[in-house]
């Protein structure tokens, strides 16, 4: 290999490691910046909370197709005001699953000491 390419090759991996270790820099960065945000906003999170959210999700996806199955099980057209509720019920749910979402994702990321949670 020309003397050349053997530097610009040795150049790209001191490139590749500075590139890792930044990356790694930023995500403890913003894994630490995220611990202090929630456990700061949210300093009572424990399981019991955890858990009640889940439900609520399950409640609120129970009360969507509740109402989906009886607008199809009423036999008649839906007027546009059973739309309206329909629509109202799945974006509630939708918001509420996504918001269960950022939590779940929070608790893998390690946002949410699981630990403190336990001990709730």
């Amino acid at each position: 290999m020309p003397q050349n390419a053997m530097s610009h090759f040795a150049s790209e991996i001191e490139e590749s490691k500075l590139v890792k270790h930044f990356l790694n820099e930023l995500d403890l960065g913003i894994c630490t910046a995220n611990q202090e945000i929630i456990h700061a906003r949210i300093p009572d999170l424990d399981r019991k909370k955890a858990f009640v959210f889940a439900t609520l999700v399950a409640r609120l996806r129970a009360d969507y197709l509740d109402a989906a199955f009886k607008l199809c099980s009423a036999g008649t057209h839906p007027d546009p005001q059973d739309i309206a509720d329909l629509r109202a019920k799945r974006e509630t749910y939708e918001e509420a699953r996504e918001a269960f979402n950022a939590l779940y994702h929070a608790i893998e990321r390690g946002y949410i000491d699981v630990a403190k949670m336990n001990k709730g």
